[in-house]
């Protein structure tokens, strides 16, 4: 399975560099904003086009490099967070990773 999940990620993933601490590394990944009905999304922002849906970022990454709580992912000149990080596991070894970030310079809609 791990195999099957390494096979799409390089396929259909999204280039981006995962930055743990001092170290980068070029991986592929997939990055989708979430648009759920918790009250997390409920608070509101304006900019100068209206107002804009604040939201969080699903990841889902490789099993190596491993991403953790706290790491930064860069994507098309964009910077995200990981909030959460957890391995996603098939018997004893993890398949791939499952997380959720948010954009750095937006606000900071965990903290609600």
């Amino acid at each position: 399975m791990r195999k099957a999940v390494t096979v799409l990620m390089k396929k259909y993933g999204s280039p981006m560099t995962l930055i743990h601490e001092n170290t980068s590394q070029e991986i592929r990944a997939f990055l989708q904003e979430t648009r759920s009905k918790s009250h997390v999304n409920t608070y509101r922002r304006y900019s100068l086009l209206g107002e804009t849906p604040a939201g969080m970022f699903v990841y889902i990454g490789p099993a190596e490099p491993m991403a953790q709580v706290g790491d930064q992912l860069v994507m098309g000149g964009r910077r995200f967070e990981l909030r959460r990080a957890e391995p996603v596991m098939a018997g004893k070894r993890p398949v791939y990773c499952w997380g959720m970030c948010i954009e750095k310079g937006e606000a900071d809609i965990w903290a609600l």
